[in-house]
């Protein structure tokens, strides 16, 4: 079974004449007029979709490295306000635990996203 008969639903592709977006149920590019085969379209969209996977991918794996960085900013906050606490030369950084779990956040965010990504077909 093609990737053009598995649903109903529409998808859309790069012309591989002109690189305008077409409809995976047109025949022909509406733009340049090139005839569009069953496989020219089935090939087009495996593409388009593996490329949708790798910046979906890129994108979540960008996140989960400024999530560890805010994480370990977070974190060397903590460490400092508590060694200024335990020293007796000042106070604790309320922010800085909230830093910490928010760069946690960020880092389980990404590879979830990373994760879905690789999965998706």
């Amino acid at each position: 079974m093609s990737i053009l008969e598995q649903n109903d639903e529409i998808k859309v592709f790069p012309c591989p004449a002109c690189r305008k977006t077409i409809s995976s149920k047109a025949s022909r590019c509406k733009y340049c007029e090139t005839p569009i085969s069953d496989d020219v379209k089935t090939a087009a969209i495996e593409a388009e979709e593996q490329e949708n996977r790798r910046i979906d991918s890129e994108f979540h794996r960008n996140i989960m490295l400024i999530g560890t960085a805010i994480t370990f900013v977070g974190a060397g906050l903590l460490g400092v306000s508590i060694v200024n606490v335990y020293s007796g030369r000042g106070g604790f950084f309320i922010w800085s635990p909230i830093i910490t779990l928010v760069g946690i956040g960020q880092v389980i965010y990404g590879l979830v996203g990373m994760r879905k990504a690789k999965r998706r077909k």
